[in-house]
This record gives C-alpha cells, structure tokens and sequence, in this order.
C-alpha cells in the first residue's frame, strides 16, 4: 500500500514538471501560413486598326519584304508577308512576293531560257517586268539563276532568261535635221561690245548626287511626293547609273506609287 502511494505521487510529480514545458510549446507555434493568391496580370487591350489603316499598313509591310528579298534575308521576308498577309488578305504584291518564295523556279519558268548580259541600267526588277511581265517578280527570276542577293547584280553578269530570246529591235536612223538659216547679223552700232555675263559656278557631280538624293529624300519622308521623289532619284541615275541604292529606292516609291493608284480606282 506505501509503495502503491509512492508510485501515485512520482507520477503526479512527473505531471506538473512536464505540463508546463507542453503548454508553452504549444503556444509558440505559428500558426499556419496561409500562401496569398498571386494576381493575374489584365493582358493590355490590342489596338484594333480600321480596314484603310491595315490595308496602308500591310502595303508598307510588303515594301519592307521586298527590299529584305532584295538584301537575301528570306526568313525576315517571310515573316513580314506573312504579317501583312495577316492585315490585308487581299494584298496582292504581299501574296505575289510569298508564291515565289515557296516556288521551285524550274517548274514555275521552265527549263527554257536564253543567255543576257547585264547593262548599267539593269535590275532584276527591270529584268522582271521587261521578260516576264511583272516586276514583282524579279525574286523567282533571282533564284532561276541561284542569286542569293538579288540586289548585287553586276554590269556584264550573264544571266538565264526564261524563254525565247526575243527578236532584235531594229535600229531606224534618225532623218537628217535641217541646220535653221542664222539670219545676217546687223552692223555693230555700238563703239564697245556689251560686257560678257559672269560664269556661274558649275556644279560638280558628287556634289549634285548629293543634292539630288537629298531633295528626293524630303520629299519621299517629308513631303510624301512619290513622282518628285521618283524624278530627282531619276537624276541621281542619270549622273551615277551603278547606284543600286538609289534604284531600290526610286523602285520602291514607284511599287507604292502603283499600289496607291490601283487603290485610289
């Protein structure tokens, strides 16, 4: 019996040591973490273009395809179509343009052709519109001929032509200009001749390419005068014909000038 009340008193002593280390433990714990739900970010709203606005858009955005085909960078050409094709289904030079990406050039032209040597004023553009009817076409005619860089073409390169070589122009002579009668010169009545105007100062050629090139630069950004830009541009070929820069950009105001008048009809 002493012993059992022994045993009763160590347990009930062991009881009031631990309890207290149990309730404070238990009070420091946290208490569970709730995770605070992350927002989800509103996607800004897409500006919507009118029909006039994304057909402008998508004209400008085959422009910028061609002058990258004309640079060899097909992918980016690609990509720009297919964007502008995206804007405006019915732009045709966009659709031109991509056809003859996709194109083999041998099924599309034929295994017919005719050897041409490249002149000063040559382009694929010119080529293009001059033997297959359409200067859109200039990049299927660039890969018949596995240039990769339509646009370095070289006076004197021979290149493939697809077709029959047409017959030659023949040279008619000019008549002969009758030289005008000069009337008689009257007497001099006056003691001294008239003094002779001054010279003025000629103007040398690189100075008026610059020139030149400026003026159509304003009015092609500026200005948005497409048959000034073309014109000056024109001059600027005049003086230096091998200005490939120059012919891409008189090519690419005239391209914008037709796109414009075909949709002003």
């Amino acid at each position: 019996m002493k012993t059992w009340k022994f045993v009763c008193r160590l347990q009930a002593a062991i009881w009031w040591a631990v309890a207290p280390a149990c309730i404070v433990v238990a009070g420091c714990q946290a208490p569970p973490v709730v995770p605070t739900p992350t927002p989800v970010a509103t996607p800004a709203p897409v500006q919507k273009l009118s029909p006039a606005e994304a057909h402008a858009q998508s004209a400008k955005l085959a422009l910028d395809a061609m002058e990258l085909l004309q640079n060899g960078d097909e992918p980016g050409a690609r990509n720009v179509l297919d964007s502008a094709i995206l804007l405006d289904a019915s732009n045709e030079v966009a659709r031109k343009l991509l056809d003859q990406i996709k194109a083999d050039p041998q099924k599309e032209l034929g295994t017919q052709f005719f050897r041409y040597a490249v002149k000063s004023e040559d382009t694929l553009s010119k080529l293009a519109q001059r033997f297959l009817g359409d200067r859109y076409r200039f990049y299927i005619l660039a890969k018949y001929n596995d240039l990769r860089v339509p646009n370095k073409l070289e006076v004197g390169q021979v290149i493939k032509i697809p077709g029959r070589e047409p017959p030659p122009v023949p040279v008619v002579a000019p008549p002969p200009v009758k030289a005008p009668e000069v009337p008689a010169r009257p007497p001099e009545t006056q003691a001294h001749p008239p003094e002779a105007a001054p010279k003025q100062k000629v103007e040398d050629k690189d100075t008026s390419i610059r020139r030149l090139n400026r003026q159509a630069e304003v009015c092609y950004q500026r200005d948005r005068d497409l048959d000034c830009a073309i014109q000056k541009w024109g001059q600027v070929l005049e003086l230096d014909p091998n200005n490939q820069l120059v012919k891409l950009k008189r090519e690419r105001a005239i391209a914008l000038r037709e796109q414009l008048n075909r949709d002003g009809k």
